[in-house]
């Protein structure tokens, strides 16, 4: 892992995964950590995110000159008024126009159908949040803010590029084996909407930047957990929060067999595969060169290798702890709503229930499609109680603040 040079203390960092609607789980998280990190002397100030991360990366820095709890109370207020309506068009019409398009587009030969859905109300929602864009504006000038990142992919090459924002941001440079680009420009919603342009489902975002200009979508194809660009702005404690948990559950010998995966089933681990296994190799390589370095006896400000300096960068990592327990929170929110005579009140839900199929195989590919109240405020639960657990862990040690940080252990 490389760190940019610099005579000033290494800030935190926050690194924000993508995952849609489950991006409510990392207000949860947020909303308990950082009021003791604030207390311990600790308080964040470089935020990285993809897709739904990278909302709340954006989301964190522009309140983070507020108080921890007044924060996050109010980030959790902005999730919780941003519904499917705020995030896409209805369903019904927008898969019908599609398949028009697509038919027409077939037969004519023209333009090739671009997406499912139509995002443009998230471009609107995004904008219109002017609170939030002023507040990040002051905390980059004040420099509460040291610098606020987001990843996207750039189309056709598969790259990604990492659009940042602050003064420790000027200093970045390309990583050409990682397949990672730095653009040092102002974020705005464009970029949030491009973070977020899920594949298929949701249109390709253009962006005109001096470099990297062309076509984007989500993040989280290359790069759902930005760790290393955290580390490339000069991070040394680095709070990863996922929505995934960071090990699989073990396999029982000689256990009973589950029964035959269901395609919702096998386009869940796909999904987990992309937007996790990433990060799990990350940390174990971040655990790596902590070893590695640890073990030789290095210094704190580590060894230099060619044009690069390594050194030990301390991490936490925070997501659930117990395997689908967002799926699970996603399926009794669907199934309450969709309860006696409900789905005449709602069809849009039944559609997409119907679409999925039954529980449990649907619960997952539900969770990150889910954009209502009542399973914002799930998540945010469930987050705020796997931090309160970390945390209760941690304070009952003789140093917590530094048994928070971890070098060679993954939780």
């Amino acid at each position: 892992m490389t760190m940019i040079e610099s005579d000033e203390p290494s800030p935190v960092a926050v690194v924000l995964s993508g995952g849609g609607a489950r991006g409510a789980y990392e207000v949860g998280v947020l909303s308990e950590l950082l009021p003791t990190l604030k207390a311990w002397g600790q308080s964040p100030s470089i935020f990285l995110g993809t897709s739904a991360g990278a909302l709340n990366a954006v989301l964190f820095a522009a309140y983070a000159d507020a108080a921890p709890a007044d924060a996050a109370a109010a980030i959790a207020d902005i999730w919780r008024r941003t519904g499917r309506r705020q995030v896409f068009r209805p369903i019904v019409p927008s898969l019908a126009l599609a398949g028009v398009r697509d038919l027409v587009g077939r037969l004519t030969g023209s333009a090739p159908l671009r997406s499912l859905l139509d995002t443009t109300p998230l471009l609107a929602t995004l904008e219109n949040q002017q609170e939030v864009w002023r507040g990040l504006q002051r905390n980059l000038g004040s420099g509460t803010v040291e610098a606020v990142a987001v990843a996207a992919t750039l189309y056709p090459e598969g790259r990604t590029v990492v659009f940042a924002d602050g003064r420790r941001a000027a200093g970045l440079r390309d990583d050409p084996a990682r397949s990672i680009d730095y653009v040092h420009e102002n974020i705005t919603a464009a970029h949030l909407r491009a973070s977020a342009a899920i594949p298929v489902f949701f249109p390709p975002v253009f962006l005109s930047p001096a470099m990297r200009r062309g076509w984007f979508v989500d993040g989280g194809v290359r790069l759902n957990v930005p760790i290393k660009p955290a580390i490339a702005l000069g991070a040394d404690r680095v709070l990863v929060v996922g929505t995934e948990p960071v090990r699989n559950p073990e396999v029982p010998v000689g256990g009973r067999p589950a029964q035959k995966p269901a395609i919702q089933d096998s386009a869940a681990l796909m999904l987990k595969a992309v937007l996790n296994d990433p990060m799990v190799e990350d940390l174990l390589n971040l655990r790596m060169v902590n070893e590695i370095l640890e073990n030789a006896g290095r210094p704190p400000e580590g060894i230099r290798v060619g044009d690069k300096r390594y050194r030990t960068v301390r991490f936490r990592f925070v997501g659930p702890t117990v395997q689908r327990s967002l799926g699970v929170a996603a399926g009794d929110v669907l199934a309450n709503r969709l309860a006696g005579l409900r789905p005449l009140l709602d069809p849009e839900l039944a559609l997409l229930r119907a679409l999925l199929g039954p529980r449990p195989s649907s619960d997952d590919l539900l969770s990150y499609l889910l954009f209502e109240p009542d399973f914002v405020d799930a998540a945010i639960q469930l987050g705020s109680d796997d931090a309160k657990n970390l945390l209760k862990a941690v304070l009952s040690a003789p140093a917590p603040a530094d048994m928070f940080w971890m070098t060679t252990s993954l939780p």
